[in-house]
């Protein structure tokens, strides 16, 4: 089928920018050397017959090594934690998720999902990576699970409540033994108005709920759809507005370790432009600074997490991808019109700073999606 051979041609793509051999087969590694990103982008002339939906491999310092024309848009990919494997899945609502050899190229096999239910776009392994979960929903009730499937085969285990309704990315607290899911609450994708959103935190062990966290009334058509994990265990969350129409409302918050949820101030001239929409978030590597994007205010914003305080915007064209960077305070931005950003936002005395930018790359030819995903090394 088509996405099988998309996702083949992304591996063989991926496999190749990495570099391959005999090393790098007999460890499981991925690949070596410095960091690298993955991103869905679309580009224009890809192949000389007008372009289409791809995915390419980026350099720390934004160079495109390899790309692909893709037959349909991406959204995660997550990979395995020793092993030269990654999942891809389809954007929400999704019904394939398939897991790839990234050595050989060759697409394994799709998880076996139930027929009632619809993946959301988002995956993460667990532990050792023989395990891995996936957010999902039931097509007719909304009302979200979480999945586990088996990674060396793909088989079905099980699967616990979201405790929500329409779950969208879960982050997995190895260290505190915690599953997180952003529950976006939306029961009609097109509705505008209140949704059911919610943080959960869930017990590794068993799926026991250990805490929710929900936004008061004056809140309530804000939806919680992504986040990021900083070092202490707080979650930096990213939302949406539902309701365009609303008055200006808080987009970013960050959750501490007993569901206490802080709003992040946005400046009035910037949440102006944002109309209500973040599409992605971040942490760099020092759990110093957070990074959240929004492509409808063509803007990237920048908070310290040691006291909430507002450091500064970046304008980045249509920009979303962020990713941490190789130094503390950095990260890697992309922009929908062919933008690649690095920016830095500690001193050289490692203090909170107002983020400074240096263009990696301008290419209009290609459009970056949604997610960047840092392939650590």
């Amino acid at each position: 089928m088509e996405k099988g051979r998309f996702l083949s041609r992304l591996a063989r793509n991926v496999t190749a920018a990495f570099g391959s051999g005999k090393a790098d087969a007999e460890s499981g590694s991925a690949r070596t050397g410095g960091d690298r990103f993955l991103s869905a982008c679309l580009g224009r002339d890809l192949t000389g017959s007008g372009g289409g939906f791809g995915a390419a491999v980026l350099e720390a310092d934004g160079r495109v090594i390899r790309q692909t024309v893709l037959k349909m848009r991406a959204h995660e990919i997550a990979l395995h934690p020793g092993k030269s494997i990654c999942l891809a899945a389809g954007r929400q609502p999704g019904r394939h998720s398939t897991m790839i050899d990234l050595r050989t190229g060759q697409a394994l096999f799709d998880l076996g999902l139930a027929a009632d239910h619809e993946f959301n776009g988002h995956a993460v392994f667990l532990g050792t990576g023989d395990e891995l979960l996936t957010t999902e929903e039931h097509v007719e009730t909304s009302l979200g699970r979480l999945s586990f499937y088996e990674s060396a085969t793909g088989r079905w285990r099980r699967a616990w409540s979201s405790h929500g309704i329409e779950p969208h990315e879960a982050l997995v607290d190895a260290a505190r033994g915690r599953i997180i899911i952003a529950n976006g609450g939306i029961l009609q994708r097109q509705a505008v108005g209140e949704v059911e959103s919610s943080l959960v935190v869930l017990d590794l062990r068993d799926g026991a709920i250990l805490s929710k966290t929900v936004l008061p009334e004056e809140l309530a058509t804000l939806s919680m759809r992504h986040m990021a994990l900083t070092a202490t265990g707080e979650v930096a969350v990213a939302m949406q507005d539902q309701d365009a129409q609303s008055d200006l409302r808080p987009l970013v918050g960050v959750m501490d370790l007993q569901g206490g949820l802080r709003l992040l101030e946005i400046p009035r001239e910037i949440a102006l432009t944002t109309r209500g929409y973040i599409g992605s978030i971040a942490v760099d590597r020092a759990s110093r600074i957070t990074c959240a994007t929004s492509p409808k205010g063509n803007v990237a914003m920048f908070w310290s997490l040691a006291d909430d305080r507002w450091l500064g915007a970046i304008a980045v064209a249509d920009g979303c991808g962020v990713a941490p960077g190789t130094a503390p305070g950095e990260f890697l931005l992309t922009g929908g019109r062919g933008d690649i950003l690095r920016v830095q936002a500690l001193d050289v005395a490692g203090k909170p700073m107002a983020p400074t930018a240096s263009i990696l790359t301008r290419d209009s030819r290609w459009q970056w999606d949604n997610h960047l995903t840092l392939l650590t090394a």
